[in-house]
């Protein structure tokens, strides 16, 4: 059972992290729209 919650438990992460990276890489491009 500790085994799958665990498991559950990385993929949410991974997950959460997945959506910061692609928030920051929108940020990112909106700079650089804005810049140029």
């Amino acid at each position: 059972m500790r085994k799958i919650v665990r498991q559950k438990n990385k993929e949410r992460a991974a997950k959460r992290v997945a959506k910061l990276q692609k928030e920051q890489a929108r940020a990112k491009r909106r700079e650089l729209r804005a810049q140029a």
